[in-house]
């Protein structure tokens, strides 16, 4: 079986799309999760396994930079031997700078790299990492800040969605009600839309009144 290793960390929108990818793999692939210290606030530990590992941000305070370096090569040397004692083919990398030592580890150990792009504009790790990845799944083509040598690497999809939003039983009718369905795709331009789009005022007086459902998917933690 395919062994599959998700990397991600650092915010909510990194972490969540990972959680989805890895909800949608797990039945067919033996997938496991890798983050940080800051991604384990979003991961629920009682219904996800994870490897933490500890990577220094090397973009933050430049006087510590040395001290910074020796301890990322430290940790890709503890990337290197996860992979290789686990038997890790690919690698999925959903953003974030804590991807970058298994990435670099993948390089000596022949692992296939997919990076995960749900942005309009491309993410500063996977700016760096396109250089060494197979693919680089996307919603579309015309990401901002995208190196035009590398456009081959885009594969376009789907937006992805969580497994329970597939698995609904969406055919369902409720006969004994007639209210709507509301999916509202927010993010984190969502004060301004609400407050420029006069569409978007009637929201709050539309959910107060009571709807059938109503799903809050945030862009920013939901990809």
């Amino acid at each position: 079986m395919t062994k599959i290793l998700i990397v991600t960390g650092g915010s909510g929108g990194h972490v969540i799309p990972a959680l989805t990818i890895f909800d949608h793999l797990k039945n067919n692939f033996d997938v496991r999760i890798a983050t940080d210290e800051r991604g384990t606030k979003f991961i629920n530990k009682q219904d996800y396994e994870y490897n933490l590992i500890k990577v220094p941000n090397l973009f933050s305070n430049i006087w510590s930079l040395p001290f910074k370096l020796f301890k990322f090569i430290y940790v890709m040397f503890e990337s290197y031997n996860y992979l290789k004692k686990n038997n890790i083919s690919k690698i999925i990398s959903t953003g974030g700078y804590m991807s970058f030592p298994f990435c670099f580890a993948s390089l000596f150990l022949n692992c296939e790299i997919v990076l995960f792009e749900p942005n309009s504009v491309i993410g500063r790790s996977n700016k760096y990492m396109i250089k060494i990845a197979k693919k680089i799944l996307c919603y579309d083509k015309n990401l901002k800040l995208f190196p035009k040598k590398y456009f081959g690497k885009i594969a376009l999809i789907a937006p992805i969605l969580r497994k329970e939003i597939y698995e609904a039983e969406t055919t369902k009718k409720d006969s004994a009600s007639d209210k709507s369905h509301i999916v509202f795709i927010n993010g984190i331009n969502a004060p301004l839309i609400q407050v420029t789009n006069p569409k978007m005022k009637n929201i709050p007086a539309i959910i107060k009144k009571g709807t059938k459902k109503f799903f809050l998917f945030s862009v920013d933690i939901f990809y």
